[in-house]
């Protein structure tokens, strides 16, 4: 038997939606995901010079760090159902 595991399919799985803004500093994007619970987690990526700004890698990286945020939830919540023995 295989233990229980956080998979990043799990993680696309649970992935609702993401909205992209690009700050007023036009360097700046923040990308944030909507889990299937309605909670969200936001992530960043920023060029040091607006004249520098792509659209497309601004959203790729913003959605990466966004990303990165989620696995500590998700482990958490592995480990609580695991706890309660409800994997």
């Amino acid at each position: 038997m295989q233990a229980p595991t956080v998979t990043q399919q799990g993680i696309f799985d649970k992935i609702k939606g993401a909205t992209y803004t690009l700050l007023p500093n036009g360097r700046t994007t923040i990308c944030q995901l909507t889990m299937e619970n309605g909670f969200t987690i936001e992530g960043s990526s920023a060029c040091v010079d607006a004249s520098n700004y792509n659209q497309h890698l601004g959203e790729k990286y913003a959605y990466e760090d966004a990303l990165n945020r989620v696995w500590p939830f998700e482990g958490y919540l592995l480990a609580e159902k695991i706890f309660r023995g409800t994997p």
